[in-house]
């Protein structure tokens, strides 16, 4: 009975991982995005001054940070969904062995012992998956920043001569 909320929580983590993966990887993508036009702006704050270009600065600024924001907001919101969802499949798991072990104790199928020590099995046989949906947001986190590493390094870097160049 108890492991009939085990494939919930399996689909469950199945399916947050590739939401979550999507979130963190939107939210390094914007993040890049942002530092690079940080970047971008203070190195060349001389010449955005010089053109007058403070107001499409700040704007483009703004624009990409409200972007950043929606990124980290989608993120929160997916991390906020999985660990009540993997607390609630174990509070379901432990009222079900109540249930039935509270009937069993009436019929005296079970001691009053039995039943404590299988609630308590039953605590110790998802705190694992409690944990692991503790520290589901840092690996989900490294593992898009390890993509987004990944997908640099292996990026070609030859720059290919067209034929109609003339070489002196």
């Amino acid at each position: 009975i108890v492991l009939l909320t085990t494939p919930p929580t399996v689909f469950a983590t199945w399916y947050f991982r590739i939401k979550g993966r999507e979130a963190y990887r939107k939210v390094r993508l914007w993040v890049s995005h942002i530092n690079t036009f940080l970047s971008e702006h203070i190195s060349g704050m001389d010449v955005v001054q010089m053109l007058g270009r403070e107001a499409r600065s700040m704007n483009e600024f703004l624009r990409r940070n409200g972007t950043l924001l929606s990124a980290n907001l989608s993120e929160v919101k997916v991390m906020a969904y999985f660990r009540p969802l993997i607390d609630m499949f174990t509070s379901i798991s432990v009222g079900v062995v109540l249930y039935f072990g509270a009937g069993m104790r009436l019929r005296e199928a079970v001691s009053l012992g039995v039943l404590i020590a299988f609630i308590n099995l039953v605590g110790r046989f998802y705190r694992p998956i409690q944990d692991i949906s503790e520290k589901f947001t840092v690996l989900q986190s490294a593992m898009a920043g390890g993509e987004r590493i990944f997908n640099l390094l292996d990026a070609d870097e030859t720059i290919a001569e067209k034929p109609e160049v003339i070489r002196l």
